[in-house]
Formats: C-alpha cells, sequence, structure tokens
C-alpha cells in the first residue's frame, strides 16, 4: 500500500467578490506569467478593436420610421433594417463574449486553472464597466497587483537572507578549513 506525502506549496486563499481564489503570490513563475499577462492583454485588445473596426460607427439611421416624438418606430422597421441592426449588435455581442472567454482562460493560466474567474467576475464579462465606468478588469488588476507586488518584496527579501546565509556558511567553512 502506498503511503501518502504531503508538502506545503505556499498556496493562499483569498476570497474575490465572495468567490475562493487560491494562489501562491510568492511563486517566481506566477509572477512572470503576471508580467506576460499585460502584453497578452494589449494583444487581445488590440484584436478586439480589429474584429469591432466599423461597428461602432454610429448606424445611418436614414430612412427608419420615426414616432411622433421623433423616436425610431420598431414596428414600423424593414426586415433590411432589422437585421443591419440585429446584424451590427450580434458581432458586438459575439466578440465581446469571444475575447471575455479568452482573457479569463489566460487568467486561469497565469493563476491556476482551480479559479473560478467566471464566477469570480460575478458571470460579468471581464469588459463591463462598473459604476464609476472603469472596466471590471482593471478593478480585478487594481486588486490583485498590490498583493503580488508585496508577495515579490517578501520574496527578495527571503532569498537576500538565504544567499547571505550562505555567504557566512562558506565564510566559516573557509575559516574552518584554513583555506581564503
Amino acid at each position: 500500500m502506498a503511503k501518502d506525502l504531503s508538502f506545503s506549496t505556499g498556496i493562499v486563499e483569498y476570497t474575490l467578490n465572495g468567490e475562493p481564489f487560491r494562489v501562491n503570490m510568492t511563486d517566481d513563475n506566477l509572477y512572470h506569467r503576471f508580467l506576460q499577462l499585460e502584453n497578452v492583454i494589449e494583444g487581445v485588445k488590440a484584436e478586439f478593436m480589429e474584429r469591432t473596426k466599423g461597428l461602432d460607427v454610429k448606424l445611418d439611421l436614414t430612412g427608419f420610421p420615426k414616432t411622433d416624438d421623433d423616436r425610431i418606430d420598431v414596428s414600423a422597421l424593414t426586415e433590411e433594417q432589422v437585421d443591419a441592426v440585429m446584424g451590427r449588435t450580434e458581432a458586438l455581442i459575439s466578440t465581446s463574449y469571444d475575447i471575455d472567454q479568452r482573457v479569463k482562460q489566460e487568467l486561469a493560466k497565469v493563476f491556476g486553472e482551480d479559479n473560478d474567474f467566471d464566477a469570480i467576475f460575478q458571470g460579468a464579462n471581464v469588459m463591463a464597466f462598473d459604476a464609476d465606468g472603469n472596466r471590471i478588469i482593471s478593478n480585478f488588476f487594481n486588486a490583485i497587483t498590490p498583493i503580488i507586488q508585496e508577495a515579490r518584496k517578501v520574496t527578495d527579501s527571503e532569498v537576500d537572507k538565504h544567499v547571505g546565509n550562505r555567504e557566512q556558511r562558506r565564510a566559516r567553512n573557509r575559516g574552518a578549513h584554513g583555506t581564503a
């Protein structure tokens, strides 16, 4: 029968928006992936802009039927007019969904597949805005970046301490063996 061995991996559990977020913020691999994430997100944003180019142009409503108060009379739209509006809307929604899924997959690669980013973002698209007009992906980064930065300080301090201890041991060993 196999014996079960386990060891600490330094995983710490945080709660983000009421959801568990498990990560070892002192992991150099995590830090490396986190630094690369900015480039990945910029690439995804560029893709979004490219895919939605032209869709943000105001729809020409010339010839659309109007109500007495100068609003578009939706009930009187032709099939072609409905298709024009719906096609743009569907393209924007589809692109936005694809981008949301890609960003959440990238976050899982960086912070671990055990973290459910759809739950952490409470089902919202990462490109959605909060009540103050901030994108929620920005809010996420604003929440975790200080924790990562503090963990890096601790990690760097621990590395410096261990390197110093190792150098002291080597100096003692050289002195004990009469070597310089």
